[in-house]
């Protein structure tokens, strides 16, 4: 899942648009990656500790967008969130 940010008016076609939040969940690595694109570059990856996904398992998702950081918790109340710093 990735959230992007453009501007549409000094956009030209061919340039790559930064990716302020990328959510990557491995599953064969059984693990989740936290990154950001900027100017052309993958900022250095974060993986949480744990694993919160499964495979063929539906789930909704929260992403509180904080004025340094974004928090990504289930609804369901587990006992973990993603944080990732910015």
């Amino acid at each position: 899942m990735n959230f992007l940010c453009t501007n549409m008016n000094r956009m030209s076609p061919n340039s790559e648009r930064d990716i302020a939040f990328h959510l990557n969940p491995r599953f064969d690595q059984k693990v989740v990656v936290l990154n950001t694109f900027r100017n052309g570059n993958w900022d250095k990856e974060e993986r949480p500790p744990s694993m919160v996904f499964d495979v063929d398992v539906t789930f909704a998702i929260t992403i509180d967008c904080q004025h340094d950081c974004y928090k990504v918790s289930e609804p369901m109340n587990l006992p973990t969130s993603l944080v990732f710093q910015f």
